[in-house]
């Protein structure tokens, strides 16, 4: 099972650049964002944010697997997703494909998945 989750980054990352947003896809949840936050995660977007301090946070996080992350992307538009630059629209990603279910976690699922590497381990 894989998590695919949303980032929104809390300005552009460059004038030229002015991407806010990146899907990514993860076995291990909470070791990603780590990676992330320390600048390790090999992702060009990523790195550059992290070298200008621009900070992130994880708005979003679904259960899907690798072909789910490639369909986000293809969209190209996390914005549509983002519930930070849409605080009053529900978008409900089953209206995308009716044949595609996904389940979003939130709350301390999400919580869970953040702060305990998968396995219950600490």
């Amino acid at each position: 099972m894989a998590y695919i989750y949303l980032l929104h980054f809390e300005k552009q990352i460059h004038p030229a650049h002015p991407c806010q947003h990146y899907i990514g896809a993860t076995n291990c949840l909470s070791e990603r964002i780590e990676n992330h936050l320390t600048g390790m995660s090999r992702v060009a977007l990523i790195n550059a944010a992290h070298h200008r301090r621009i900070k992130f946070s994880v708005v979003r996080v679904w259960q899907g697997n690798w072909q789910l992350e490639k369909h986000f992307k293809r969209l190209k538009n996390g914005r549509k997703f983002c519930p930070t630059c849409n605080p009053l629209k529900q978008w409900d990603l089953y209206r995308l494909n009716s044949a595609i279910k996904v389940p979003e976690l939130t709350g301390l699922r999400l919580k869970e998945k953040l702060l305990f590497p998968v396995g219950g381990q600490n």
